[in-house]
């Protein structure tokens, strides 16, 4: 970088790239795309790649950016399960604010009911918020995807019976981690033990 004196400014950064950030790197192609979990190093990856970008075609004009939409939502995720003591609940909950008229989804989640495979608590769960007038439209539910000895699949279920907006499940890579075929089975059936 060069400086209004005409002096140079090195600026070194130091990155070592993990193999996956160095695979995204060297990708020759037009449009490319980095994708993994939370932690995996997208965000650090696409930084050093726009450095290198910048470097390599100085006084280009370049934008980093997202698509936005004007038809975007504002959407609330709450864990009952984490906030079910009656002060946690009061100080986390602000009733006055998070409402149908301010909200257009309130998303429940209970990672802990689905892990310790209880299925009458996690319904509690995703029905805490229709107390405070969110109808089954309002509402998206949040299950975490796990190993098949944890209730996830039967949540899904429960929720799907709740006529939700939507059900979203949590951390997808693990169903191909896990080896789960898709699509995912429509039974409730035990859970079974893969591999």
């Amino acid at each position: 970088m060069e400086r209004s004196s005409g002096k140079t400014l090195l600026i070194e950064i130091e990155y070592a790239p993990l193999p996956s950030q160095n695979r995204f790197h060297a990708s020759r192609a037009r449009f490319k795309g980095f994708s993994g979990p939370i932690g995996s190093g997208k965000s650090q990856a696409l930084c050093q790649e726009a450095i290198r970008l910048s470097y390599l075609n100085p006084g280009r004009q370049g934008l980093i950016g997202a698509p936005t939409y004007p038809s975007c939502r504002f959407e609330v995720l709450y864990p009952p399960d984490v906030n079910n003591a009656p002060l946690t609940t009061v100080i986390n909950y602000p009733t006055s604010d998070w409402t149908p008229a301010n909200l257009n989804c309130l998303k429940t989640e209970n990672f802990s009911y689905t892990g310790g495979h209880n299925l009458d608590l996690s319904l509690a769960s995703m029905n805490f918020v229709s107390s405070f007038g969110f109808t089954p439209l309002q509402r998206s539910h949040l299950v975490g995807v796990s190993d098949p000895k944890t209730a996830w699949l039967k949540e899904v279920r429960l929720a799907e019976g709740q006529g939700f907006e939507s059900v979203v499940l949590f951390a997808l890579d693990q169903i191909c981690l896990i080896g789960y075929v898709l699509p995912l089975s429509r039974g409730f059936r035990r859970s079974t033990q893969l591999g």
